[in-house]
């Protein structure tokens, strides 16, 4: 504690204990505490480490009032937040907040010293002063204390002027004083208590308690009702669970009882060490497991007040008592309890409850100092004592007449086996007995026992029985604990060191029962302390064994059984002593640390200690007793304990179980930083060294409070951790956990548990990307060695894959591949030549069918070719042959297909051509119907080329060839139609394929170069830009037409590697020339429509910008209308994505296109380029005059440049001029040129053309 004065008490939502000292505050799990103290952090005029009230409110937050400041605990950072209540910093350093409460509609109240009461509205979260006006008028600030119930009521006490209260629901409170009740009090009150009866129960500094009920208007002076020692300064007040009220004054603790009207003190004994620590109790309150605690001015005293506690008699309670150490007890008929004692002789217990020293007679008041092991009142009503060193005492009850034994039945045991230093007189008594037939057995410390009788004449007749026990080598027991008699009339004897003896008084047999160590069903232990005899077993006590039973059944039938139950089944001890059996079958148990309450049917213990009430942990052998109403006796060194068995509750509370103290490589972490957000515990491979410290918070004895725990994913049991409540675990594997942990109260009651979920990660080299890294590199390696041994295998096999491609069919439609096709196309023609008739080939390509896969997808282009592949089946004669035709790369029937839309057809034995014809329409007919898949409706067409055999070839590549060609020529005439090869369509298609492939070698021959044609600004008489326009000088054949090479680059896809060349080079000729002064010179390259479509297009003209270092406003990309039109939404993106690095954007061909004009204004473009087709007639035709000024009007409304293209004549140019075209274009002016002719006319020729309005004026 930071300080010995406690101020306030208090029991969070977790369980855990909070004490306000005037040095900070404290929080406590049982066995550990944390100290939190405001100065050291806060520099706040009114933080402080005084704490005068903790109050946890129904949502669990924690306040704290200490000094003029309001603390707020945050459990996420284990800290708090400090608020000052601004109207207490008005006053003086004494005007400090001394209570909070909550109300029913969780309104938090503060109480403060001089300045009244306030409240925290939850509604707003306003803080808000209560107005207090008494019976006259006057406005009461000066509270002491306030009080809420359950019901909502509400109940204020002030310094001065009485109590105000305010029931549920009204919204004024009523002022009860001496002013309007008589008798009030006349002292200050300290405290003030609202019950759920809404009885206000105030506390006074010097007139006690005061109970008032604000219905019937009742005062009472509880003190004047009641006599009692409680003080009158009554410093706080506080109800329970128990129906009663529990006051803390400066002279202890008084408990009062609503039901029987009586108080009792309780206060500090220095000669106790299990009462109050000091008697200046300033605190008070009650947990939820029952137990009361109690603040002083030096420390704290707690005890759970729920359960009554085992009732102490000591010389406390009754200083008659000569000796606490209590070893023996009996019971006469008329209620009168007989104590035996260590060295202070016998105390007499009477019904009343008073207590006297007991003498047999006067002359024997010697005895009071004598040591009484056994006590004894027989069925006549004498009583017999047993001392350690006098004998044998026996005297009448209510006379003086005894009588006294000594060595009566021989001086010494003469037994030869005894030594001189081993022989021992049988004057110590230690166990008394009567048996059924009146005999008196005697255990003698020594002697072994005796029977006591009386002969016919009234005289004591004795007889020894360790004669009689037959124990082999071992001699006959003669230091006697306890004796018993059970049913069947057997005596039993517990020894010590001698075992377990059984003797049959009418065989005069006995038998020892001694331990062996090679028997686990022999009694473990040679030395027995307390016996009892039930109905199935003789139970016994034994000092190092636990206790054991002896089946009596078993024994019966020559079977000797006995079992142990000790430590590892719920005993606190293994050393035990006295045993008895309450009337509901429970046997109660005492041993070296404290009593168990045993269950014989289900095995279980309930275990007592100190914290309950008893004498002390240790109690004595022989000291146990059961009198005849059920009462138990047990004793110890510090006097004995006496209950019913059946008023001994046992504490059912669960409590809860928290983790306290987490630390990994001893290194402590705070707990509000474990755990990840779904709440589990992750811990690092290599970081598993880690301990928990949990804490089960029940406070009756949190020593004895026990712990178990399992980790799921290492083992399935629990764990007995004992009172140990570490749990340290190490070197965990990677993997999830599940650590599941139970704590007890101290009687044994588990707590529901506590789960904590933990991941350990896995090393580096054992995460998945691990794993996937060696997958990957074992499957290349096993993909490797599959391959080397593929190839092997290939090699070895050629032969017969050759076999398996003529077998080979396609697995899409059914029909034979083209392998199979020119097999059977070989046959054919074989057969047509030895024949002698013709035949034909079809060579069939469906039209557009690209786009039927690119929208709809290949499943579905896969259905459509299907249903095409079943309708050329029925659009032929039967005798005609039907297969696809593709490039085969497999043998293997099931993956022939390679895809293609390409058809072919072979006819054979036709007469004339139009029978090839009429297939050939009905084939065009039947594909071009449209096709319903999956819901959609298709329509494909056909294009057919058809050669015939032997006219257009005689072997199967030759007609396949020619058909190929007609089929393109047929494609090139509109689709969906037919047509025959010819010579003509042949040269046609060699040319063309011929300048194709003169067109692959053409870049990487450089046989491109670029022209430029200058644009001109007629505003400003300067040249602004220069078109970039390809040519292609080729060694052979010279200069290409642009008109003839770019459809084929189009088509073939070169267009996109040659457009990138265009690109690049006139970038580098654009920064060079404005490396060479030629400034703002923009050159304007053209984007052919596949060109634009590659979604890189962007980033290869950043490359191009980067690489050259042109800057960005000198280029110009021109893309025809058609092309901006195609898609959108996706080329206003990237069309303003080019424009964001600078680049401007002309649409060449305006006009000529489909532009719509909404979509036209949101491209971001620059610059119309008017087609030459309306420039060529502008001069003479009224029509294309009229639509290059409409052009020109849209381009000024939308602010766009405009480019007239095709200038070649001085009238056209007059036209434009007079529209105010600023931009010409045309041999006018200049045609393309190269490089150098370029930079000449720019620096030097365009001086003659400048003066170009002198030729229009004339």
């Amino acid at each position: 504690m930071p300080h010995p004065t406690i101020n306030a008490i208090e029991q969070d939502k977790l369980g855990f204990m909070w004490f306000g000292t005037q040095g900070g505050l404290v929080k406590f799990d049982g066995n550990n505490s944390t100290v939190y103290q405001f100065s050291k952090f806060e520099q706040k005029f009114g933080v402080s480490d005084w704490i005068n009230k903790i109050y946890t409110d129904s949502e669990g937050r924690i306040w704290v009032a200490s000094g003029k400041s309001i603390s707020m605990y945050l459990p996420e950072t284990d800290s708090f937040e400090h608020f000052d209540l601004p109207q207490l910093l008005q006053h003086d350093f004494n005007d400090i907040v001394i209570d909070i409460m909550e109300d029913k509609n969780n309104n938090i109240w503060f109480l403060t010293s001089k300045s009244g009461v306030f409240i925290l509205e939850n509604k707003n979260n306003k803080l808000k002063r209560v107005e207090l006006r008494t019976n006259n008028g006057s406005f009461e600030g000066i509270a002491r204390g306030f009080s809420s119930n359950d019901n909502g009521s509400i109940v204020i006490v002030t310094k001065s002027n009485g109590v105000f209260y305010k029931s549920f629901g009204s919204d004024l409170f009523i002022n009860f004083s001496s002013k309007n009740i008589t008798s009030w009090p006349e002292s200050h009150p300290r405290d003030v208590f609202l019950d759920k009866e809404d009885n206000i129960w105030i506390g006074t500094s010097s007139e006690g308690l005061f109970s008032f009920s604000p219905t019937s208007k009742r005062l009472s002076n509880i003190f004047k009702e009641i006599e009692t020692d409680c003080s009158l300064q009554i410093n706080q007040i506080t109800g329970n669970i128990t129906e009663k009220l529990w006051l803390a004054t400066n002279k202890g603790i008084c408990e009062y009882s609503y039901s029987n009207k009586s108080i009792i003190v309780h206060n500090k004994l220095d000669f106790a060490a299990n009462s109050l620590v000091n008697n200046q109790v300033r605190v008070l309150t009650q947990d939820e497991g029952g137990v009361m605690w109690v603040g002083t001015q030096n420390g704290i005293s707690y005890w759970n007040a729920k359960f009554p506690s085992f009732q102490h008699i000591n010389k406390q309670s009754y200083p008659v008592i000569q000796s606490e150490h209590t070893i023996s007890f009996t019971e006469d008929k008329n209620g009168n309890f007989y104590i035996g004692s260590f060295g202070g002789g016998i105390t007499k217990f009477l019904p009343d409850g008073s207590a006297e020293p007991f003498f047999l007679a006067v002359e024997l008041k010697e005895i009071i100092a004598s040591i009484v092991p056994s006590l004894l009142v027989d069925r006549h009503n004498n009583i017999w004592v047993g001392t350690l060193k006098n004998g044998l005492y026996r005297g009448e009850l209510g006379t003086d007449n005894y009588k006294h034994f000594v060595n009566e039945i021989g001086l010494r045991v003469d037994d030869a086996n005894y030594s001189d230093e081993k022989a021992t007189t049988i004057n110590g008594i230690s166990r008394l007995k009567e048996l059924k037939d009146g005999t008196i057995a005697i255990g003698t410390w020594g002697g072994g026992v005796i029977l006591h009788h009386f002969d016919e004449n009234g005289n004591s007749v004795f007889e020894r029985l360790d004669n009689y026990v037959d124990s082999g080598d071992n001699l006959p027991p003669t230091l006697i604990v306890d004796i018993i008699e059970d049913n069947d009339g057997a005596l039993w004897f517990a020894s010590h060191h001698g075992g377990l003896v059984k003797f049959d008084r009418k065989t005069k047999k006995a038998q020892a029962f001694l331990k062996n160590q090679t028997n686990p069903q022999s009694l473990q232990s040679n030395s027995v302390f307390g016996l009892l005899s039930t109905d199935e077993y003789i139970w016994m006590t034994t000092p190092d064994a636990g206790i054991a039973r002896l089946d009596k059944e078993k024994l019966a039938m020559g079977e000797v059984v006995f079992q142990h139950f000790g430590s590892n089944e719920g005993l606190a001890s293994d050393f035990t002593y006295g045993i008895l059996q309450d009337d509901d079958s429970y046997i109660w148990i005492s041993h070296s640390k404290g009593l168990t309450r045993f269950n014989p049917y289900t095995l279980s213990s309930v275990n007592f200690n100190t914290s309950h009430g008893l004498q002390g942990n240790d109690f004595n052998s022989g000291a146990f007793f059961k009198a005849s109403d059920g009462r138990m006796f047990f004793g110890g060194a510090n006097g004995f304990n006496t209950f019913l068995p059946d008023q001994i509750p046992i504490n059912t509370y669960k409590p809860p179980i928290r983790l306290t103290k987490f630390s990994q490589s001893n290194n402590i972490r705070p707990i509000h930083e474990l755990f990840r957000e779904d709440g589990v515990l992750e811990l690092q491979h290599g970081e598993t060294v880690v301990d928990f410290e949990f804490a089960a918070l029940d406070y009756t004895k949190p020593s004895n409070n026990r712990y178990k725990y399992k980790l799921e994913g290492v083992a399935e049991v629990w764990s007995d951790l004992g009172t140990n409540n570490h749990i340290a675990l190490s070197h965990l594997n990677d993997g999830f956990y599940t650590l599941k942990v139970k704590g007890s109260n101290n009687d044994g009651e588990w707590s529901d548990e506590l789960a904590i979920p933990i991941r350990v990660l896995p090393p580096i080299w054992r995460t998945w990307y691990a794993y996937l890294t060696y997958f990957v590199i074992f499957s290349a390696i096993f993909l490797i060695l599959v391959r080397q041994q593929q190839l092997k295998i290939q090699r070895q096999l050629s032969q017969e894959r050759k076999l398996h491609k003529l077998a080979y069919f396609d697995s899409l439609t059914g029909l034979p591949n083209r392998q199979s096709f020119y097999e059977s196309m070989e046959k054919f023609l074989s057969l047509a030549k030895r024949g002698n008739y013709n035949a034909g080939v079809m060579f069939i390509d469906l039209d557009r069918f690209k786009r039927i896969n690119d929208t709809l997808g290949h499943n579905f282009g896969d259905k459509v070719l299907k249903e095409v592949a079943e309708r050329l089946r029925h659009s032929v004669r039967n005798s005609d042959f039907v297969a696809r035709n593709y490039d085969v790369k497999s043998f293997k029937n099931e993956i022939a297909r390679l895809g293609g839309d390409e058809f072919t057809v072979f006819l054979s034995h036709i007469d004339n051509p139009e029978e090839t014809t009429v297939v050939t329409q009905r084939i065009i007919d039947s594909v071009s119907k449209p096709i319903m898949v999956d819901g959609y409706e298709v329509s494909v067409t056909p294009s057919i080329g058809i050669a015939m055999y032997p006219e257009n070839g005689l072997t199967v590549q030759e007609l396949m060839k020619h058909a190929d060609v007609a089929m393109y020529q047929a494609k090139e005439e509109g689709r969906r139609t037919f047509k025959y090869f010819s010579n003509e369509l042949n040269e046609k298609a060699f040319e063309r394929l011929q300048l194709e492939e003169h067109l692959r070698n053409a870049l990487k021959n450089q046989e491109f170069e670029l022209y430029y044609q200058p644009q001109v600004d007629l505003f400003n008489n300067r040249i602004a830009k220069a078109e970039a326009l390809i040519r292609w000088n080729h060694p052979v054949m010279g200069f290409v037409s642009p008109a003839d090479f770019i459809p084929i680059a189009e088509e073939s896809g070169l267009i996109v590697e040659l457009g990138e060349w265009i690109l690049q080079t006139a970038c580098f000729q654009a920064k060079q020339w404005h490396d060479e002064g030629i400034e703002n010179l923009k050159v304007s390259i053209n984007v052919s429509s596949v060109q634009f479509k590659q979604t890189n297009l962007v980033d290869k003209v950043k490359n191009a910008l980067s690489l050259t270092g042109l800057p960005s406003n000198l280029l110009e990309l021109e893309l025809t209308e058609s092309a901006v039109m195609s898609d959108v939404e996706d080329n206003i993106e990237r069309l303003q994505q080019l424009k964001n690095m600078g680049v401007t954007i002309a649409v060449d061909d305006f006009g000529t296109g489909y532009s719509s004009l909404s979509y036209l204004k949101k491209f971001p473009i620059d610059t119309l380029k008017i087609d030459r087709s309306f420039i060529m007639d502008v001069d003479q035709s009224e029509n294309d005059a009229a639509i290059v000024k409409a052009i020109m009007l849209l381009a000024e409304t939308m602010q766009l440049n405009v480019v007239a293209e095709g200038i070649e004549t001085l009238e056209q140019l007059r036209v434009l001029d007079s529209y105010g075209c600023k931009y010409i274009q045309g041999y006018f002016f200049s045609r393309p040129l190269p490089v150098r002719e370029f930079v000449d006319f720019v620096t030097e020729d365009f001086k003659e053309k400048a003066t170009w309005k002198l030729d229009l004026i004339g």
